[in-house]
C-alpha cells in the first residue's frame, strides 16, 4: 500500500484514546451490605457478557473510526504490480506539448499554462527511488530525453515556452518509448503527453508503447475557434484602387465576427464576417490610398474579434502595386477628335467622364510634337493612327519599350505600309495589305487569361469588321484575339525588356463598331494590361514563423554593403549584403520586419504563422492512443493507473460504518437509527462539499447578453490575489446558471451586464435568497462604463423584489470593504462615473454589491499584452485604485466584516493617520 500523504500517519497515536477513555472511565466497585440479592445477583450474572461484548464492540467501533479516518487523510491506494509492492521506484516520462494551439485558452488560462501545472504536481508526487524524465516537444524534442531527479524536472518544466511551430507528437512517444526500453527495471512506467488533445496532435501512423506501460493524455472541452488563413491583393486590386482579400475558417461551429483594418499604427475600415465551420470564407476590404502615389506600398495588419486562440486572429500583411503609370497618346490624324474617329472614343475612354475609364490616365499630344515629350514619365505610349510617322519617332519608340515600358499600335485610316514597315521591324507583329471583308466577322478570344476572363458575356460575335490590316505574327509572339475566321486582331510580344501590342483594325466607326459595343472598355483595359511589362517584384512580401527573409537586389540596382533589419519586437540588427542578397532568419515572432539601408531604401515583410498546419483546429482528438484525462483528475488518475486502485473511498466507508456501529452500541434503537439516516446525509453532503476544496473560486453568472465583457479579466485578478494574499485559489473561473447546483458551492458569484438581461421567475428569485441568507456575496458590475441604462434599472428593480425591506445604499467611505486588505480612501474603478460603491446589507452584513465605475475593466489587456481600455480621467494610477478596489471585494466576501472587530480598530486608524493615499 502507497500513501500520497505520509504526515498523516503522525496521528495514528490518536486510535488509542478510545481505549484510554475507556479504561479512565471505569469505576471501581465498592462493598455494601443490603438485604437479600439473589435474585438480582442472578440478573447481573447472565447481563455481564452481553454488557462486556457491548463495551468491547463500542471499544473497536471507536478505534476503528479513527484509525479509519487517520489512514484516509494520508490517501492510501494500492501498488498495481508486485515490483511496485515491493517498493521498487517509477519510471515517469513527462511529454509537454510547447507547440502553438497550446495557446488557447480555457476561462482566461491558456492551455500550456495549465498542462504544465499538472505536470509539477506529478514531479512533486515522485518518491525517492522513483525516476522522471521531461521532454519539451513541438515539431520535435528541443532536447534528448534523460532521466532526472525531481528538482532537475521541476526546473525543465519552469523554463519551457510555448512557441509558434506545429505538433508532432509522434516523435515524442517514439523517444519516451526508446527511453524506457532502453533502461528497463521491471518497474510501473508511464508516459503522460501534457497536449490539448486535439486531433492535429496525431496524423500520422501512431507508434507503438513501451511493453507493460501506461500512457496518459490530457484531454480539455472542446472549443470553437475562428483564424485567418490568408491575406492578400483582392482580384483587381491596383495602385489606383488598392484592396485585400481576406481568407478565414473556423472549427467547433458556425461563427460572425468583425475584420478590423489596420494600416500602420492608424485604424481603417472594418467589416463583418460570417465563417461557417470547416469552410473558407472570403471577404473584401478596401485600403486608403498609398501614402507616397510614385511608390504605392502598405504595411498592417488585420484583427479578427479575440477567440480561443487570439494569435491566429491576427495576420500581417506587406503590399506593393506598381505605380499606375500615363499613358500618353500621340496622334497624327487631322479628323483624330471628329465623332467616330479613334480620338472621339479615346478621350472618353481616359476622361470623358468623372475618371478614365481604363484605370489609366492620358495625355494626348500631336506626332509632329512627340520631342516635346518626357518619356520616362509614362509607361505606355499609344499609335492610334499610325503612320506618315516622323523621323527617328520609329527607333525612339523601340528603345522606349525595351527599356521595360509598353507600346500599343493601332493602324490609321490613312497609314501606309512604308511608315507601316517601320514599325513592324520591331514589333510583334508585321502589318500587311488591306482586307476587304465581305461579310463582317465577329472576335474571338484565342488566348484566356486574367486579361480576358468572363468575355463570353460580352456578344462578342456582334462586333463587326468591314476592313483590317493583315497581321503576320512573329515565332514568338501570342495571338490573343481573332476574327471568326481565325485571322489575328491582337497580337503581344516582348521588346527587350518591356511590351508591345498590335491591333489590326483602325478605331473607327467606317471600320468597325468595336467603339460603340460594351466590350470596348475590357478590350481597350486589355491592351493597357498587355502593353505594361510585368514587375518583376512580387505584389507582396508574406513568410511564415521560420522561414529566412531574403532580399533581393536586380543587376540594374544599386545594392548597399549592408541592412538594418528591426523586428516586431523592437530588435535592431545589422547584416551584410552578399552576393546582391540580405538573409535573416531571426523570424521567431509574427509581425513586420523591416529592412532599411542607405539611401532610404526599405522593404517591409510580413511574417504570420503557418495556418496550413492545423494548429488552429482545436478539435478534439476522436480515439487517441493515450487515456484521456482532464487536469483535475490527473493525479487520481496516475494513482489509479500506476499504483492501482485509491483506497481512501474504502477507508471513509470503514469509518461511516464504525459511526453507524458507534451509534447503534451506545443510543437506544430509535435515536440510533435517526442518528444514522442524518449521519449518511451529513457524510454524502461533506463528500459533494468536499471536492470544492479550500480554493476560492470565481463563479460567474451567465445572466443576460453581455455577461461576460472581459474573459481574461478575473484570471488576472486570481493570480494576483493569490501572490499578494494568502488565498489559495482555483486556476479557472466557473460558469453558472441561476439554477445550477454549483452555485451553493463558493461564498462569492460574480454578474455583469451592459443591457438589461430577462425578468427573474419567481423561482430563480427563491435560490438568489437562498444563496444570500446562507452567506453567499453577490457582486453586480455594470460594465457600460457611462450614464444608467437598461442594465442599472433592471438591477435595481431585480433587487427591490428579491428583498424589499432591503434597500440599495451608498456605502460609506470608512466601511470596512475600503481596509479589508488594502487601505483605500473611497470607490475606484476604470471611470468614475459613480460617486460610491453601493450594497445591500443582509444579516448585518453586504450581501449584495452593486458597482457602475468598469472596475473589470481596469484588468483587460489586449493580444499583444497591453491594457485594453484607458482609464479616465485619472490615467494609471487610477487603474491602480481600481485593480486594489478588486482584490478588497474578494477579501470581503471571504472574510466579511474581520477587519472591522475592535481587535483590529486601533491599529487600522493608526495606519489610516498616517497615510498619504493608496
Amino acid at each position: 500500500m502507497n500513501f500520497s500523504a505520509l504526515g498523516a500517519l503522525w496521528a495514528l497515536p490518536a486510535a488509542v484514546v478510545p481505549l484510554a477513555m475507556h479504561w479512565l472511565s471505569r469505576r471501581s466497585t465498592r462493598r455494601v451490605r443490603y438485604s437479600d440479592l439473589t435474585l438480582l445477583a442472578a440478573i447481573e450474572s447472565r447481563s455481564r457478557p452481553r454488557r462486556r461484548l457491548r463495551d468491547v464492540l463500542l471499544l473497536a467501533a471507536r478505534t476503528l473510526l479513527i484509525l479509519s479516518l487517520i489512514l484516509a487523510a494520508a490517501g492510501p491506494s494500492a501498488r498495481g504490480s508486485s515490483a511496485a509492492a515491493a517498493g521498487e521506484g517509477v519510471d515517469m516520462v513527462l511529454l509537454l506539448d510547447a507547440s502553438y494551439s497550446m495557446r488557447a485558452r480555457d476561462g482566461g488560462r491558456t492551455r500550456f499554462d495549465a498542462a504544465r501545472d499538472a505536470g509539477r504536481r506529478l514531479l512533486k508526487r515522485l518518491k525517492t527511488g522513483d525516476r522522471a524524465a521531461v521532454g519539451v516537444f513541438a515539431e520535435g524534442l528541443e532536447k534528448a530525453l534523460s532521466w532526472e531527479n525531481q528538482e532537475a524536472g521541476l526546473r525543465a518544466l519552469s523554463s519551457a515556452i510555448v512557441g509558434h511551430g506545429r505538433t508532432n507528437a509522434a516523435g515524442a512517444l517514439s523517444a519516451a518509448r526508446d527511453l524506457l526500453e532502453s533502461s528497463p527495471r521491471g518497474s510501473p512506467r508511464v508516459v503522460v503527453v501534457l497536449g490539448d488533445g486535439a486531433a492535429h496532435m496525431l496524423t500520422g501512423p501512431v507508434p507503438r508503447s513501451a511493453e507493460d506501460s501506461t500512457l496518459l493524455g490530457l484531454e480539455f472541452k472542446p472549443l470553437t475557434n475562428g483564424w485567418i488563413t490568408s491575406i492578400a491583393a483582392a482580384p483587381g486590386s491596383s495602385a489606383r484602387e488598392p484592396s485585400l482579400e481576406i481568407r478565414a475558417m473556423a472549427a467547433g461551429a458556425d461563427i460572425r465576427t468583425t475584420a478590423d483594418l489596420w494600416v500602420e499604427e492608424s485604424r481603417g475600415a472594418s467589416t463583418e464576417m460570417r465563417i461557417s465551420s470547416r469552410q473558407e470564407a472570403r471577404q473584401k476590404i478596401a485600403l486608403p490610398p498609398a501614402a507616397n502615389p510614385r511608390d504605392p506600398f502598405w504595411n498592417g495588419h488585420v484583427a479578427l474579434r479575440e477567440d480561443a486562440l487570439p494569435e491566429d486572429d491576427v495576420s500581417f500583411f506587406s503590399m506593393r502595386h506598381p505605380a499606375a503609370a500615363r499613358v500618353l497618346v500621340l496622334y497624327a490624324d487631322a479628323t483624330f477628335d471628329r465623332a467616330g474617329r479613334a480620338g472621339w472614343y479615346l478621350r472618353q475612354l481616359f476622361g470623358g467622364g468623372d475618371r478614365s475609364l481604363a484605370g489609366r490616365e492620358a495625355d494626348f499630344l500631336a506626332v509632329a510634337r512627340w520631342q516635346e515629350a518626357d518619356f520616362a514619365h509614362y509607361g505606355t505610349i499609344l499609335l492610334p493612327d499610325a503612320g506618315r510617322l516622323p523621323p527617328a519617332l520609329s527607333s525612339a519608340l523601340e528603345r522606349f519599350a525595351a527599356a521595360g515600358a509598353g507600346v500599343w499600335i493601332i493602324p490609321g485610316i490613312h497609314s501606309d505600309l512604308d511608315s507601316l514597315d517601320r514599325l513592324s521591324s520591331w514589333l510583334p507583329a508585321r502589318f500587311g495589305q488591306v482586307e476587304e471583308l465581305g461579310s463582317p466577322r465577329g472576335l474571338r478570344v484565342v488566348t484566356s487569361a486574367a486579361e480576358t476572363q468572363d468575355w463570353d458575356e460580352l456578344a462578342l460575335g456582334r462586333i463587326s469588321f468591314g476592313r483590317k490590316y493583315r497581321l503576320e505574327p512573329s515565332v514568338r509572339a501570342a495571338t490573343w484575339l481573332a476574327d471568326s475566321g481565325g485571322a489575328p486582331l491582337l497580337v503581344t510580344g516582348a521588346v527587350g525588356r518591356g511590351r508591345a501590342v498590335v491591333w489590326a483594325v483602325p478605331l473607327d466607326a467606317d471600320w468597325t463598331n468595336l467603339g460603340l459595343k460594351p466590350a470596348f472598355i475590357p478590350w481597350a483595359a486589355a491592351c493597357l494590361s498587355l502593353a505594361q511589362a510585368k514587375s518583376s517584384e512580387d505584389a507582396s512580401h508574406s513568410a511564415h514563423i521560420g522561414e529566412t527573409l531574403m532580399m533581393k537586389w536586380g543587376l540594374d540596382q544599386a545594392a548597399p554593403d549592408r541592412v538594418t533589419v528591426r523586428a516586431p519586437d523592437g530588435r535592431s540588427v545589422t547584416i551584410a549584403v552578399r552576393e546582391r542578397r540580405a538573409k535573416f532568419s531571426s523570424t521567431e515572432v509574427p509581425g513586420l520586419y523591416q529592412f532599411a539601408w542607405a539611401n532610404g531604401g526599405r522593404a517591409t515583410y510580413a511574417v504570420n504563422v503557418d495556418p496550413s498546419r492545423g494548429e488552429s483546429d482545436l478539435t478534439p482528438a476522436a480515439s487517441p492512443p493515450w487515456t484521456k484525462v482532464t487536469t483535475e483528475d490527473i493525479e487520481d488518475v496516475f494513482d489509479s493507473k500506476v499504483f492501482g486502485q485509491d483506497l481512501r473511498g474504502w477507508f471513509l466507508a470503514l469509518a461511516a460504518a464504525a459511526l453507524l456501529a458507534e451509534m447503534f452500541l451506545s443510543l437506544p434503537a430509535v435515536p440510533a437509527l435517526v442518528a444514522a439516516v442524518c449521519c449518511a446525509l451529513f457524510i454524502t453532503g461533506t463528500a459533494a462539499w468536499s471536492q470544492q476544496g479550500d480554493r476560492f473560486v470565481w463563479n460567474q453568472l451567465q445572466l443576460g447578453a453581455g455577461w461576460d465583457p472581459y474573459p481574461e479579466a478575473p484570471a488576472r485578478v486570481l493570480e494576483l490575489l493569490s501572490q499578494t494574499t494568502s488565498a489559495r485559489v482555483a486556476s479557472d473561473r466557473r460558469l453558472l446558471t441561476v439554477d445550477d447546483v454549483a452555485l451553493f458551492s463558493s461564498p462569492f458569484v460574480y454578474l455583469a451586464g451592459r443591457e438589461a438581461p430577462s425578468a427573474l421567475g419567481d423561482a430563480e428569485l427563491r435560490r438568489f435568497r437562498q444563496y444570500l441568507a446562507g452567506g453567499g456575496f453577490l457582486w453586480i458590475e455594470d460594465s457600460t462604463g457611462g450614464p444608467p441604462g437598461s442594465f442599472d434599472r433592471w438591477v435595481r428593480k431585480t433587487l427591490a423584489e428579491l428583498s424589499p425591506q432591503a434597500e440599495l445604499r451608498p456605502l460609506p467611505s470608512d466601511h470596512v470593504l475600503y481596509r479589508t486588505f488594502f487601505l483605500l480612501r473611497g470607490p475606484a474603478g476604470r471611470v468614475a462615473v459613480s460617486g460610491a460603491v453601493e450594497g445591500v446589507q443582509w444579516g448585518g452584513r453586504v450581501a449584495v454589491l452593486y458597482s457602475r465605475d468598469d472596475v473589470l475593466g481596469a484588468w483587460a489587456k489586449d493580444a499583444f499584452g497591453r491594457p485594453l481600455k484607458s482609464c479616465v480621467p485619472g490615467g494609471e494610477p487610477q487603474r491602480v485604485k481600481a485593480q486594489r478596489l478588486t482584490l478588497n471585494i474578494l477579501m470581503y466576501a471571504m472574510t466579511g466584516s474581520y477587519k472591522a472587530d475592535a481587535v483590529h480598530q486601533s491599529a487600522i486608524l493608526e495606519k489610516l493617520r498616517g497615510a498619504v493615499g493608496p
